[in-house]
């Protein structure tokens, strides 16, 4: 007959291994998903695991408010309640400086750096140039008819008005000034990676631990999804938008795809998209697509745009010497090239 004593610690350890398999290794959070669109241009998606829907709900109202105001910040084209890109380009030779948010301080700070690093590949300077381009593509896109190339003479005239070193900022002050009265900012390579930077921020700050944010393609991860495997996230096969070239694997990390599928238009059967080149001033043609993996989603984003804008041989290059980036091109033949360290990311 067994000892009761031991009879009794038995069953405890049976109570506890039913409750540990039962509670204990199942995971507390259930999954969730929401879109939110009216910003940047695009859709905003959030995936999280949280305890409940309603934290859930109000992490995204968090997110979608923070979004609302970075993007009116970040607009070239349209007034907001806010001193914003537009603002400071509308006061440009004025004399004027620009009162503005620490957010587009920062941001303009950041792009003289890229500017530096991708040797002018990345011109937030370029807006009189990518204004035109703008212009022409939405009218392609809106009617066939208005289909058309911008002449060599007025794309040369507006690059006459690009230089980054007349892009004023005064930290201390808190000020924008563009000293050139043509000259106007395009901040289109880091605007949706520099939200996502302070908005991946934000939520840890508020405990987020497992989510991943995806505006129009820019894609962070926070930590991991609930059974602790990273997110997967597709990129796209930039001919047919059905198929997906690789899956990746992210883990506190951020992905970025700049490609000519995204906003383009056609002129006797050539395709003229969003990428401009401030060398030649047309859409570059180096690649159909690129897609970088980095540490922080603002250095995904500007280097996804440069390293498109750059001969393979040179974004080879430039990719491999900057540490915490992973890149793949696909060209117009349908060839795909890596970084050294990117098949690393890439999920079976």
């Amino acid at each position: 007959m067994m000892n009761s004593k031991r009879a009794v610690s038995l069953s405890l350890v049976l109570v506890f291994l039913c409750s540990f398999l039962l509670f204990g290794c199942a995971p507390k959070e259930k999954r969730f998903e929401a879109t939110i669109t009216g910003y940047f241009d695009t859709v905003t998606t959030i995936v999280a695991y949280m305890e409940d829907k309603a934290a859930f709900d109000e992490e995204v109202q968090n997110i979608a408010n923070e979004l609302k105001a970075y993007d009116a910040m970040s607009d070239a084209y349209s007034s907001a309640s806010v001193n914003n890109i537009k603002t400071i380009n509308d006061k440009a030779g004025s004399g004027e400086p620009v009162k503005v948010n620490l957010f587009i301080i920062d941001m303009l700070l950041t792009a003289k750096e890229a500017y530096k690093i991708t040797n002018g590949a990345v011109n937030v300077a370029l807006g009189s140039v990518t204004s035109i381009w703008r212009a022409y593509i939405s009218n392609g896109i809106n009617d066939a008819s208005f289909s058309k190339v911008p002449s060599a003479q007025k794309l040369s005239e507006a690059a006459l008005h690009t230089d980054i070193e007349k892009v004023i900022i005064d930290t201390e002050n808190s000020t924008v000034y563009l000293e050139d009265s043509e000259m106007r900012l395009d901040v289109g390579a880091f605007a949706k990676g520099y939200a996502a930077s302070l908005l991946i921020y934000s939520a840890k700050e508020r405990g987020v631990d497992s989510m991943l944010i995806n505006i129009g393609g820019a894609v962070s991860a926070i930590g991991t999804r609930a059974d602790a495997s990273a997110w997967s996230v597709a990129t796209q096969d930039p001919r047919n938008d059905s198929e997906t070239i690789v899956n990746l694997k992210l883990t506190d990390l951020s992905v970025s795809t700049s490609g000519d599928y995204q906003r383009y238009y056609e002129v006797n059967g050539e395709r003229y998209h969003h990428v401009i080149d401030p060398q030649t001033l047309m859409p570059s043609k180096n690649a159909v697509a690129v897609t970088v993996i980095a540490t922080n989603p603002i250095l995904a984003d500007y280097m996804s745009t440069a390293l498109m804008i750059m001969s393979l041989k040179d974004a080879t290059a430039l990719a491999e010497s900057i540490e915490g980036i992973e890149a793949m091109w696909v060209t117009d033949s349908g060839d795909i090239f890596t970084t050294s360290g990117f098949n690393a990311y890439i999920t079976k």
